[in-house]
């Protein structure tokens, strides 16, 4: 009887403890944090527009349209690194934002692929 009770507790502590690892924290690898638009905006906006299409300046500076397929084709890695280094014509942003602001990047970036006519 003991051992059963000791058992239950230790499977309840792994229950609890693996629902607070995986509810507790945001899943970096599906979604963007929500201040991923707000950096978007500040960082990105100026060239890519606000849609990811670009804006009449990027387009001028012939900036890649976001949603497209080239850029979608990218790796997470390669996207991470342009943001970060910088390519041809855009700046690098590295000692603008953190690693994880980089990466939040990336995801906004997928998740504009999604947006037809609606910024």
């Amino acid at each position: 009887m003991r051992r059963t009770v000791v058992r239950l507790a230790i499977f309840a502590g792994i229950v609890v403890t693996l629902t607070q690892s995986s509810f507790g924290q945001r899943s970096h690898a599906l979604t963007p944090d929500p201040n991923a638009a707000v950096v978007f905006n500040a960082y990105c906006a100026v060239c890519h527009g606000v849609d990811g299409t670009g804006s009449p300046t990027g387009k001028s500076l012939h900036a890649a349209d976001l949603r497209s397929a080239a850029v979608q084709k990218q790796s997470n890695a390669a996207l991470a690194r342009f943001i970060s280094e910088g390519k041809e014509r855009m700046p690098a942003f590295k000692s603008q934002l953190t690693h994880r602001q980089v990466m939040d990047e990336v995801l906004y970036i997928r998740a504009l692929r999604h947006r037809k006519n609606n910024p």
